[in-house]
């Protein structure tokens, strides 16, 4: 008999060959049906390859969450009725037999067409199967490639789930970073979003949403915080996750099937993500029962909408970033946090925005503004950016500010061999919030600034909320600079 040790060795031989001949396989459909886009919105690779591939994804996870189901019921020696037709049945993905290919797409097409959706697996397959019947349609050679890939994925396997999340990963940031700014409405980078979520501070308990979901980088590294924590709690608290943790809103389909076959990947077999439009959804009347506990939201920067209100919106507004700050206001729980990252406009703009800025202050608890240097959000756009943390709680007297500069930016890579990478900046400003530390004791801090800014004062300045020193703040500083530089001095 093999020791213990060998046989889990020749184990992880045996998966990471097949991972990288999966990734082999994926990045050569990807980039065999690759084609210039020249239609200026998301289309190519994104309608022919990552949405049908994330359907297919979804549409055999539910399967293999419909026979899970079905053997838990058969333990408990209760009736099971399956509710997937049967090309969609992890029997028929297991052992397929005549031609599954047209088979799966015939079952998607009669599901897209039924307004019947009888289990949350169901409705998730419907949403998504528009996307795969028109991959059909464009090219079934490519359709068939990606069918025969989905496949060879085990969801019941040990580690057949997060093999998927990390080969579909892959794929996304190759496309990513070939399709540039067409895709920056979707996407918040991984570092960006790694002080997001450390700022929100998740917690297994805590209703979590995004009403923007995108390619759901945020909601996947909320839901990865939540597992880790969950798992030295009890098997409730895990169910609880399961069940009631991760919640979400997306208007775009393809974007939607992204994000929605990554959070399922990611190990959350129940998320509460609507295909809809979030601005359209009624406000809770009741925040404690209807409102969430932690927010986080990348929502889409310069976009304008033909309502000027929906009747629902204190401050009526054609500015996106406008209606969904009042969105997350609306919808945060007393006690809960949100962490918005906006662009500069709403943060200075009079008006509607003004307005808001106002009751952020005067209604609620804005625990520091975070100021990213232009490059932040790069490759998808340059445009400067700020973190906007705040609660549901007592207004505070002063807000503190933060501002990490350019030089402080590119000392820090975003990845490589090196000691200090740009995600363990962004986690080390956290500090500078929570503890109301200086930045002068950490060298890779140096270039980063941090003060406080009592409310009345920022009342004089039209309830602005973009990190500016005033004069003397700003002398202050610099002397704190060269002390810490120069005890001499």
């Amino acid at each position: 008999m093999q020791s213990g040790s060998l046989a889990r060795c020749e184990y992880s031989d045996r998966v990471g060959a097949s991972a990288s001949r999966l990734r082999g396989e994926l990045l050569a459909i990807l980039d065999s049906d690759a084609a210039p886009d020249t239609s200026g919105r998301m289309t190519e690779p994104f309608d022919r390859i990552l949405g049908p591939l994330s359907g297919l994804l979804i549409a055999k996870w539910a399967g293999y969450d419909e026979s899970e189901r079905e053997a838990i019921a058969a333990f408990d020696e209760e009736a099971f009725t399956p509710t997937l037709p049967v090309a969609l049945r992890l029997p028929a993905w297991d052992h397929p037999t005549g031609d599954h290919a047209s088979n799966v797409a015939e079952a998607l097409e009669g599901i897209a067409a039924t307004s019947r959706a009888t289990s949350a697996a169901v409705r998730y397959v419907a949403r998504i199967a528009p996307l795969v019947t028109r991959a059909v349609e464009r090219s079934r050679p490519t359709y068939e490639r990606l069918h025969a890939w989905v496949g060879q994925i085990e969801f019941g396997r040990l580690g057949g789930r997060a093999l998927a999340a990390r080969l579909l990963d892959d794929a996304l940031c190759k496309v990513m970073t070939e399709q540039g700014r067409l895709v920056g409405e979707f996407a918040t980078p991984e570092h960006v979003a790694a002080l997001m979520l450390e700022l929100a501070d998740p917690e297994p308990g805590h209703k979590v949403y995004d009403p923007c979901f995108g390619f759901g980088e945020l909601l996947v590294g909320a839901a990865r915080k939540l597992r880790a924590a969950a798992r030295t709690g009890s098997l409730p608290m895990w169910v609880e996750v399961q069940q009631a943790g991760i919640f979400g809103v997306e208007i775009d389909p393809l974007a939607y099937a992204v994000g929605l076959c990554r959070t399922l990947l990611a190990g959350i077999d129940h998320p509460r993500l609507e295909l809809t439009d979030a601005l359209e959804r009624p406000l809770p009347r009741n925040r404690s029962a209807g409102g969430f506990d932690r927010i986080l939201a990348t929502p889409p920067w310069g976009a304008r909408t033909a309502r000027t209100s929906t009747g629902q919106f204190r401050f009526p507004s054609r500015n996106a970033e406008t209606l969904f700050l009042q969105h997350v206001m609306a919808n945060l729980r007393p006690g809960g946090r949100a962490v918005v990252a906006l662009p500069e406009g709403p943060l200075y703009r009079l008006g509607s925005d003004r307005r808001v800025r106002k009751t952020l202050l005067s209604e609620y608890s804005i625990d520091a503004v975070v100021s990213l240097p232009a490059g932040a959000f790069a490759p998808w756009t340059g445009i400067a950016a700020s973190l906007v943390v705040f609660r549901r709680d007592r207004p505070q007297s002063a807000v503190r500010f933060i501002g990490i500069s350019p030089g402080a930016w590119e000392a820090a890579p975003e990845a490589g061999d090196h000691s200090r990478t740009r995600t363990e900046l962004l986690r080390g400003v956290s500090d500078l919030i929570t503890c109301r530390s200086e930045p002068l004791s950490d060298p890779l801090l140096s270039d980063v600034e941090a003060w406080d800014v009592p409310v009345r004062e920022l009342g004089h300045r039209d309830y602005e909320l973009v990190p500016a020193r005033s004069g003397s703040d700003a002398l202050d500083a610099e002397i704190d600079r060269l002390v810490a530089a120069d005890r001499t001095l």
